[in-house]
Order: C-alpha cells, then sequence, then structure tokens
C-alpha cells in the first residue's frame, strides 16, 4: 500500500503516478475512488483544484460586478444532459460568453467529467480537467471565461420549495474563493416529479421570478429558469450511489449526512424507476467578498442563425462567430 507525498491518497500497488493528484512516485494501480478521511477528502479536492485551475487564473482576478445574466437554450439543454448523464452523482463545466455594463451572456458551456472525487454531495475537478478547460479555451475564440457551473441532485425533499437548492452551500463559497477568475456560478437543481410532488410542467425554458439566499445568509430576489424533462433513471442506480455515500457517512460519523441519506433511500425506494424531473437554472455573481444571485433570462432568439463555418449557435444581427471566429 503506498501512500501520495502531495495529497495523502493511498494506493494498492506502487508504480509512477498519482490518478488522484497527478504527482510522481506514486500507484496508478487500482487506486479507492473514495477518501478514508474528511481531511484526505480535502486534500484531494484541492490538489485536483490547483490542477484544473487554467494557467494564469491567479493574476486574472474579476474585476467587473454581473447583475444581469442571459443563456442560450443549446447550452441550457447541454448543462441538463451532461448533468443526467451521471446523474445521480454532481456534474460541473465551466462556461464562456461576453460581458459588457453589467450583462454577462453565455454562449458555450463545457461540460466536465472529469472527477477527481464525484459523489451524490460534491464533485471536485482532477487534474484532467485542466486539459479540457485549456482546450475549451482554444475553441471558443471571441468569447471570454464567464464562470462555472455544477449540479444539484435532490432525490430527497430537503425543502419546502425547489429554489431552496439553488443557493450556494457552504463548499461551494469556500471553493470560489480561490477561483480569481470566476465571476458567475451557476447552479443546475433537478427534482424528481415524484419525490417532489411537481406536477409536469412546459419542456421549453422559461424564466420564474423568486427569491434565493444570498451567501451572506439573506433572501433577494431574482429569476430562475425552468423546465420539465421526462427522463427515467433506475432506482436500483440511485440507491447504489447513496450507498457508497452512506457507508462513508457512517465511517466518518457524519450522522446528520447518515440520517439525511437512510430517508432519501426510504423516498428512492419506492419506486422501481425515478422517471420525470423538474431542472432549475439559477446563477449567483461574485459580489465584493462574496457571491449574490442576479436575474437569469432566455438569451436564445427564435431567428438565431447557424454560423455557415462550423454550424454553432450566433446571435440575430452578430457577424462573427464566437466559436471558430467565421465573419460573414
Amino acid at each position: 500500500m503506498a501512500t501520495c507525498g502531495s495529497c495523502g491518497a493511498s494506493f494498492d500497488e506502487a508504480t509512477t503516478r498519482c490518478p488522484y493528484c497527478g504527482s510522481g512516485g506514486i500507484s496508478v494501480g487500482s487506486a479507492s475512488r473514495s477518501p478514508s478521511s474528511n481531511a484526505q477528502y480535502s486534500q484531494l479536492y484541492r490538489a485536483g483544484a490547483a490542477q484544473a485551475r487554467p494557467q494564469g487564473a491567479a493574476e486574472a482576478p474579476a474585476t467587473t460586478q454581473i447583475n444581469n445574466l442571459e443563456i442560450e437554450t443549446h447550452v441550457l439543454d447541454s448543462m441538463t444532459m451532461g448533468a443526467l448523464e451521471v446523474a445521480p452523482k454532481e456534474t460541473a463545466g465551466v462556461l464562456f460568453g461576453r460581458e459588457g455594463d453589467g450583462l454577462a451572456s453565455v454562449r458555450h458551456a463545457q461540460v466536465i467529467q472529469e472527477a477527481l472525487v464525484r459523489t451524490a454531495y460534491s464533485t471536485a475537478p482532477s487534474p484532467m480537467s485542466s486539459e479540457r478547460i485549456a482546450e475549451a479555451e482554444r475553441a471558443v475564440i471571441d468569447l471570454e471565461f464567464l464562470g462555472s457551473y455544477h449540479s444539484h441532485p435532490y432525490f430527497l425533499r430537503a425543502f419546502e420549495r425547489p429554489e431552496d437548492g439553488l443557493s450556494l452551500s457552504e463548499g461551494d463559497i469556500k471553493w470560489l474563493q480561490q477561483q480569481p477568475r470566476t465571476r458567475i456560478e451557476m447552479i443546475l437543481g433537478y427534482f424528481p416529479w415524484q419525490i417532489w410532488g411537481i406536477e409536469p410542467g412546459s419542456a421549453e425554458w422559461h424564466e420564474v421570478p423568486t427569491e434565493l439566499r444570498h451567501s451572506d445568509d439573506q433572501m433577494k430576489q431574482a429569476r430562475v429558469l425552468v423546465r420539465s424533462v421526462d427522463y427515467g433513471i433506475p432506482s436500483s442506480q440511485i440507491l447504489q450511489v447513496i450507498k457508497e455515500g452512506l457507508a462513508w457517512a457512517q465511517q466518518q460519523g457524519e450522522q446528520s449526512y447518515a440520517q439525511m441519506m437512510q430517508r432519501e433511500m426510504e423516498q428512492v425506494s419506492k419506486y422501481p424507476e425515478i422517471r420525470g424531473f423538474d431542472i432549475r437554472v439559477a446563477c449567483h455573481a461574485r459580489a465584493g467578498d462574496g457571491y449574490e444571485p442576479i436575474p437569469v433570462a432566455v438569451g436564445y432568439s427564435p431567428s438565431a442563425a447557424a454560423c455557415p463555418a462550423c454550424g454553432a449557435s450566433i446571435g440575430t444581427g452578430e457577424t462573427r462567430c464566437g466559436f471558430c471566429g467565421a465573419s460573414f
């Protein structure tokens, strides 16, 4: 059994490189995907995050505040597909677009499915993520890095309102404090119809005014995007992920988490399949030392065209593709 000197992860056999943090002189072997302690998880998270951060990130902090956001429907669909692909585990990605006068427009989302640690309650980037982010930054000509997003799966009705699951967690805020380039963080929550007692709604993205929790624990007026998705996940798949999380919580003595997961298992076990989800998307923008929720609007125009060179969606009236740089 070998131990990585950089991140503390343990491995079955010694080879040359740690598959968690990428440092040399460590076993690749058949490493366990679950850290053995809270401290080790934190080490793994920081190691992956540091290597996933694009070069120069620390030298380019955000300087202006974003007050409103619009996002195209094809970007929202890409984020949703990436989240449901790994459900019930969390997923994450990075966002590109344009910003001016306090309004940001998201034109592209790069889903980052390479994770160093991935559970139903958290995800941390692996060193492979840095390559994906770098590839995306090279591909999106004329677009700037705006921030990131991650999913919040809710297979337990833990709140009165689904919107209460769209706030930043304490862990989210700590992570964002280490990301000076990240000006916005979007949360994509998905809520099973059966468990939340939600009636199927529109399959089209639409805007819903609501209140969201500020990072200083105050409520603020905002606007989220909502749509319904008729998608099914076998309950056995969901239960397996929850059982893994429950075993970890019990091992660590995290009684509150363990109780929550047991309740979640009871809810999911009632159904052979969890089918149908309410998808809700919110955005939090950097404001001083914290983050505050901001209104989100659907930015897609039915008359938007496709770039004749690469096929990417382009807004009405634009003369240059933000993805391939072609002029028309």
